[in-house]
């Protein structure tokens, strides 16, 4: 399964299906799964009592496989175009079919998938109006792009807007293309509206509409009368009052075939093509042509066999509902000031029977109705029309799902029934020794970012309450957030100097300045800010730079050592380069170019004003705002006078104040934008509370603080545990008591942290990589210590990994920043789904600790080890095996919600994307390593410790392998791969020879001693 991912990453979907998720052999192991569960609940007695919660989950497993085996058969699946206005009954299928049809009705329909890597040349015979006949399948051409050769054809090339949409069609002799209402044909003498043809003058238009003629070049505009003839002109627009039409070129002499792409980029633009032949009896050709794949309406060509004419076609399949849907109209809603959708729905009506009543149609909201279910899934470019996904699977969308409540009735049983094997594990816990100490020794390492900041001058820095009260007014981003300035501020001091706040040196003196102070001086003194080194530069990655800027290296370069005395961009070259490059193909230069690049140009938007979006335009449906620059973007005249001239006001209010002490009228022009945003911006301007909730987020930065006491605090009780190896007294008992006093307090603040930020987004904490990481160092923490009164050993452990997965996050690599949500999210199973299974990262995450250190241990095993030592290695055993369970549990409960999720939102609880594919990976690895018990040849310490530890690879490739490295829905990279940070081989490097080590110390324990760390 894992193999299939990359495939499907490097050639598609269509071909990993073909090669792994639906070949036989795929099915035949399901089936011999199926089989092995139903044998072992009989030779195993697992319907017994005390062995019920094992037989839960093997019945749960015999059901969701005959769940997927019904789906795989019997469902079915495709989508329905409707435009608004217009009622439609027929959705075309997921599935291919090689298809022919005449006058009675379809003559022959055959299923068939074909991919680049699975296509062979083949044929089928076929029996028409008792002819006989052969079907040949002659080339498949991956990411097809049309090319020309000789021949005797006469080809039209054109474009022209069907439904909202721009298409690129061919149009041969005789043909007719549907445009919309109206028709086109290519000979005089048709019956089409609009014909186009060749006569003695050159080609030659004619309409029986009234058309308004633009020639692209000139932009000349001319009419076309009602019915009549005039020379065609290529490349004009043709506009009826329903859509346009442009000629582009015309082919003569020639024949049309396709070729592939090579450029992999430009290769995602272009459809797979199927090119098929019809012969009869005597091997004469009656039809040839290029199918290329589309979701619906594939296209098809007419031929004749004797007085017969037949069509042929290859692609989905065109199925006819009991009922019809009307589209009323089609319903989107965008991020105020954004393109970015936040929600789209589809207003039908249900046409049956002569009855018919309204529903919305939405992400996360379906229809159904007689066994079919419908699902939003696009919608036209003109948002005229909506494309709504069908699928009928209530027999195996049942089963699976039942076999869903035993899996998790079996995991409720397991925890909780007396006999369970998570219970013994407890009850032997409780009677190993409370007083038991490991000897440890644990080296971290202390990342420290050094560089200058950047300071101003102190006759522009304006005072610090002014500043708070500047950073108060709301601002929009480019995903149409809305947010107070503060965090802008943050976002800009953040990027551009990676600390919280700015430094300049000033005639000796080293100013610090706000993040809201910095960019109010910065709009004060622009010129003066452009001559101070306050973009950050690396040194030593960024030699190229500085050689192209004619620099010596340095730690901080000014704005105006990037431009010419002509403000030519000097790096423009060098970063188009880099921008050419995949990510994996660019070096540490290219990467560090790219971050000055960024730099430069968040300086330079502050400069000129770019991200103050400060000023709504009561006009905009969209609820817009805009920079003062952007004054004249349909403001009413009043509006768009004050919001030119206001912000200038404010500035030159804020110099007199700096000179004379006097604040009044700067005051009186900063409460004039506060109104007008509060009233003109009302319907999408924050409640106060949320303002308030937001700048105290800022402002406690939690984040950046916790992993530093997390640090210091679970230092110190390491500390603690290794002295209890030596000594004991009350003095150690109260630190300890004392200790875990203040994790708690941590965990606590750390909730409030997140709290917070659930409240300020207006959704859960675990929507993005960065969040999610965060996350986990949180549940880590909590699971730490609900097991610290099972093993001491777990709250250190728990605080070190937390506080350093909270320093990691904050790392560039990662954005910080809070972000507008996709549509698809905005879900109550976003807080169900991605928090129980996020949830189970943490307790995976402290077993692979736990192993680590039994690991380390072993390796600096005593030469004569005393009881405790070895009461101590069965006690982390003990608890890495509960931390296995309960990770193993929710991570299984959350993949499997996940499939829910996905079957209310898309139609389908299963399509092997990437993610869910390694998320079922990691449950099968975790659930090897909890079975490696009943394997004679497996059942000791150094396997299970060593399983322990490198089955996280399996959880570090579901979190963030799959969203950096593989393309599919949950991607943030599309396959494009990132490349692999250097400290990800040392950190590889490091545990591999702790492996290594720690087996060959295990190696020389005598089978006594390798006894004794069995549980």
């Amino acid at each position: 399964m894992g193999i299939a991912t990359f495939v499907e990453n490097d050639h598609g979907t269509a071909v990993a299906r073909a090669l792994f998720y639906e070949a036989w052999w795929f099915e035949l192991i399901m089936i011999w799964l199926c089989i092995n569960f139903i044998t072992h609940i009989g030779q195993y007695k697992l319907l017994s009592k005390e062995k019920l919660p094992l037989g839960m989950f093997h019945i749960a497993f015999i059901v969701i496989i005959v769940g997927a085996g019904v789906t795989r058969i019997f469902s079915k699946e495709g989508v329905i175009h409707i435009r608004t206005g217009n009622a439609e009954n027929v959705y075309y299928s997921s599935e291919n079919h090689l298809q022919l049809e005449g006058g009675a009705g379809v003559h022959y329909s055959e299923g068939a998938e074909f991919t680049s890597k699975t296509f062979k040349p083949t044929s089928y015979d076929l029996i028409l109006d008792g002819q006989e006949f052969e079907l040949v399948l002659e080339e498949y051409i991956p990411a097809a792009k049309s090319s020309f050769i000789p021949g005797s054809e006469t080809i039209i090339e054109l474009s022209f807007v069907n439904e909202g949409t721009r298409e690129d069609q061919m149009l041969r002799h005789g043909e007719t293309l549907v445009l919309g209402d109206i028709s086109l044909e290519m000979q005089e003498g048709g019956n089409a509206p609009l014909r186009i043809y060749k006569s003695d003058s050159g080609w030659q238009i004619a309409s029986e509409v009234h058309l308004q003629v633009m020639e692209m070049a000139t932009q000349q505009i001319g009419v076309l009368h009602a019915n009549s003839v005039e020379t065609l002109k290529l490349r004009s627009l043709y506009q009826w009052e329903t859509g346009a039409l442009v000629v582009r070129d015309i082919k003569e002499n020639v024949s049309l075939s396709y070729i592939p792409e090579e450029d992999p980029e430009i290769a995602k633009n272009y459809a797979d093509a199927l090119k098929m032949s019809l012969y009869d009896s005597k091997n004469t050709k009656l039809a040839s042509d290029f199918f290329p794949k589309v979701s619906y309406k594939p296209a098809w060509i007419a031929f004749n066999i004797g007085d017969n004419t037949y069509h042929m076609t290859y692609g989905p399949k065109a199925q006819k509902l009991p009922f019809s849907l009307y589209l009323n109209t089609f319903d989107l809603k965008r991020y105020p000031g954004s393109q970015s959708p936040e929600s789209y729905a589809s207003e039908v009506m249900v046409q049956d029977n002569g009855e018919s009543w309204p529903y919305r149609i939405f992400m996360n909201n379906v229809l159904d109705h007689k066994g079919y279910r419908f699902y939003q899934s696009s919608y036209d470019a003109d948002e005229q029309g909506t494309i709504l996904t069908i699928n009928q699977d209530r027999p195996g969308t049942y089963l699976t799902y039942i076999g869903y409540l035993f899996l998790g009735l079996g995991m409720f049983l397991t925890l909780f029934a007396k006999n369970s094997r998570f219970n013994m594990l407890q009850r032997r816990l409780g009677k190993l020794s409370a007083g038991t100490s490991l000897t440890i020794l644990l080296s971290l390492l202390s990342f420290a970012v050094k560089g200058q900041e950047n300071r101003s001058p102190e006759s522009f820095v304006v005072p610090k309450e002014k500043a708070e009260a500047y950073g108060k007014l709301i601002v929009q981003d480019l995903d149409g957030r809305m947010k107070p300035l503060n965090t802008l501020a943050n976002e800009i001091t953040r990027k551009l100097s990676g600390k919280a706040e700015i430094e300049i040196q000033n005639e000796g003196e080293t100013i610090v300045l706000s993040p809201e102070q910095f960019l109010l001086a910065v709009q004060l003194e622009p010129a003066y800010f452009s001559s101070l080194p306050l973009i950050k530069v690396n040194q030593k990655k960024s030699l190229e730079v500085f050689q192209a800027l004619g620099k010596t290296p340095t730690g901080h370069l000014n704005f105006m050592d990037f431009v010419d005395e002509e403000g030519n961009y000097l790096l423009s070259e060098l970063v188009e380069k880099a921008n050419l490059l995949k990510p994996s193909e660019r070096n540490e230069g290219h990467k560090e170019l790219l971050k000055t690049d960024e730099r430069f140009n968040i300086f330079y938007a502050v400069l000129i004003g770019d991200f103050l979006k400060l000023y709504p335009n009561r006009l905009d449906d969209n609820h817009t705002w805009y920079t003062s620059s952007q004054f004249t973007n349909g403001f009413e005249e009043e509006d768009a006078i004050f919001v030119q001239n206001i912000g200038k006001l404010y500035l030159s209010n804020l110099k007199e104040g700096l000179l004379t002490g006097n604040w009044e009228k700067a005051d009186e022009a900063f409460d004039y934008i506060d109104l007008y945003q509060k009233e003109a911006g009302k319907a999408v301007y924050p409640k106060e509370a949320e303002i308030k909730g937001e700048l105290l987020f800022n402002k406690l930065k939690l984040g950046n603080r916790l992993f530093g006491y997390f640090w210091l605090l679970g230092l110190l009780m390491l500390g603690l545990a290794i002295t209890a190896l030596f000594i004991s007294g009350k003095a150690l008992r109260i630190s300890w008591k004392a200790g875990v006093l203040l994790a708690w307090i941590g965990w606590v603040v750390f909730t409030l942290h997140l709290s917070l930020r659930w409240y300020i987004a207006k959704h859960p904490p675990w929507s993005d990589g960065f969040e999610m990481l965060v996350f986990v160092a949180w549940g880590v923490l909590l699971f730490g210590l609900i097991f610290g009164r099972k093993s001491h050993f777990t709250v250190p452990l728990g605080l070190l990994f937390s506080g350093t997965l909270l320093f990691v996050s904050f790392l560039d690599w990662l954005n910080p920043e809070i972000t507008n949500l996709m549509p698809v999210l905005h879900s109550y199973w976003l807080k169900i789904h991605v928090a129980i299974i996020v949830s189970g990262y943490a307790p995976l995450a402290l077993s692979a600790i736990i192993a680590l250190l039994s690991l380390c241990l072993l390796i600096f095993k005593p030469s004569i080890p005393n009881s405790r030592w070895w009461l101590s290695m069965k006690e982390l055993i003990v608890v890495n095996e509960l931390s296995i369970t309960v990770g193993l549990f929710l991570l299984t409960i959350g993949t499997f919600l996940g499939g829910v999720w996905a079957n209310e939102s898309w139609g389908r609880y299963w399509a092997w994307d990437p993610k869910e594919t390694w998320a079922l990976i990691s449950v099968v690895i975790y659930a090897v390593v909890l079975h490696l018990r009943l394997i004679p040849g497996s059942r000791n310490a150094i396997i299970y410790n060593l399983a322990s530890l490198w089955a996280f690879s399996s959880i570090i490739m579901t979190s963030f392998g799959v969203n950096y490295y593989l393309s599919g829905l949950h991607s943030y990279a599309k396959g494009d791969p990132v490349p692999v940070p250097n400290w990800v081989y040392v950190a590889t490097a490091i545990l591999f020879i702790i492996s290594i080590a720690a087996y060959l110390r295990f190696s020389k324990l005598t089978e006594a001693e390798k006894r004794q760390l069995m549980i």
